[in-house]
C-alpha cells in the first residue's frame, strides 16, 4: 500500500530538451548507443558533429566517454553492460571519417530525454504500476512546462518506439509529450483519491490535466477535488494550433482526464475505469484555457476519450 497524506507539491519549473538517441545496425541487429546507464549522446545540443561535413568534433565529455568505451568498459564492473558506443569508433577515432556517408547504418529517433526515456513533461504525482494507493489531502500548484514543441526531423509519429518490443504507449504519451503539465497521473494503478486541490499548472506548448486517470487504472474519487488555473499552449496563436500535425498534438486542458484504451477489443480490462463516492464533488474553476475542446472540458468536466 502506498499513503499520500498531508502533502504540498509546488513549484516545479522545468524546461525539457528533446534529445535524439541513436542506433546502429551491425550487419545483424540494430543496437542502441548510450554511455553511463543508458546516457545518450547529445546530438541536439551537445556539438558532436559538424553538420556539413558529417566529422566528428565531441568535447571533453564525449572524448571521455568513447575513450572509456574503448579502453576502460571492462573496468566499470556493474556499469560495463550498460555501455555500448562500438558502433561509432570509426567515425570519432578516424580523422575526416564522415557519418552520414552510409558507411556506418545509423538511425536517429526523436522524442527522448538525455537518458534515453520518452520525455514526460512536468508531473506532480506519476503512480506507475501500483496497487491500493491513497492520495488524501494534497495540495499542487504552480507546475510549469516552459519546454517547446517536439521535433519534426523524425517525422511525424504517434508514439516512440526505442526498439523492437521496446516501445511506449500511445494512450498514454501520444507523440512528443516532453511539454505536457500533469498535476496527478495514474497508470496501471489501483487506488482512490480524494480531496485534492490542483492548480496554476501551465505549458507553453503542451497539454495540461489536474489528474489523468490512463490505461490499467482503476481509481474511486472522494471528498472535494478542486481545480483551477490551468493553461495548455500559453505560447500559441490559434494560427500556430491549426498548424501542428504529429508528433505535437494540439494542446488541450482538463480537469480530470479519463485515457483512452485504443486496444478494448482485444484487451478491455485495461480500460482505465473510476468511480465516484456518494459525498464527491468537482469545483473547477474559471480560468481553465487551452484549444479546441476546452469548452467541451469545461461543460462536461470529465471528460472521457473513445
Amino acid at each position: 500500500d502506498i499513503e499520500i497524506n498531508n502533502v504540498e507539491i509546488h513549484d516545479l519549473k522545468v524546461q525539457p530538451r528533446e534529445n535524439f538517441w541513436a542506433s546502429v545496425y551491425d550487419g545483424a541487429h540494430a543496437s542502441v548507443l548510450h554511455g553511463f546507464f543508458f546516457e545518450t549522446l547529445d546530438w541536439n545540443y551537445g556539438n558532436i558533429i559538424d553538420q556539413d561535413t558529417g566529422y566528428y568534433l565531441g568535447d571533453a565529455y564525449t572524448d571521455l566517454l568513447f575513450a572509456a568505451n574503448r579502453y576502460l568498459r571492462e573496468e566499470f564492473c556493474p556499469l560495463g553492460s550498460l555501455f555500448y558506443l562500438d558502433g561509432l569508433i570509426p567515425w570519432v577515432f578516424t580523422d575526416e571519417y564522415n557519418l552520414l556517408d552510409g558507411t556506418i547504418e545509423i538511425e536517429f529517433q526523436c522524442g527522448s530525454d538525455i537518458q534515453s526515456h520518452s520525455a514526460k513533461g512536468a508531473i506532480g504525482i506519476r503512480i506507475d504500476g501500483t496497487k491500493n494507493f491513497n492520495v488524501h489531502d494534497v495540495y499542487i500548484h504552480d507546475l510549469i512546462n516552459w519546454g517547446d514543441l517536439g521535433s519534426d526531423q523524425c517525422g511525424g509519429y504517434e508514439r516512440i518506439v526505442f526498439e523492437t518490443g521496446v516501445d511506449v504507449d500511445k494512450d498514454i504519451q501520444y507523440g512528443y509529450t516532453g511539454d505536457n503539465v500533469h498535476g496527478i497521473l495514474t497508470n496501471y494503478a489501483t487506488g482512490s483519491i480524494t480531496d485534492v486541490k490542483v492548480e496554476n499548472l501551465k505549458s507553453w506548448y503542451g497539454s495540461t490535466h489536474g489528474i489523468a486517470v490512463y490505461k490499467g487504472s482503476e481509481v474511486q474519487f472522494g471528498g472535494e477535488i478542486v481545480m483551477d488555473e490551468f493553461v495548455a499552449g500559453q505560447k500559441l496563436h490559434h494560427k500556430e494550433v491549426n498548424r501542428l500535425k504529429l508528433p505535437n498534438a494540439v494542446p488541450f486542458v482538463c480537469s480530470i482526464f479519463i485515457g483512452p484504451n485504443s486496444d478494448h477489443l482485444s484487451t478491455p480490462e485495461v480500460t482505465p475505469n473510476i468511480e465516484m463516492k456518494e459525498e464527491f464533488m468537482i469545483n473547477v474553476g474559471d480560468e481553465i484555457y487551452g484549444y479546441h475542446i476546452v469548452m467541451m472540458i469545461q461543460e462536461l468536466e470529465i471528460w472521457y476519450v473513445q
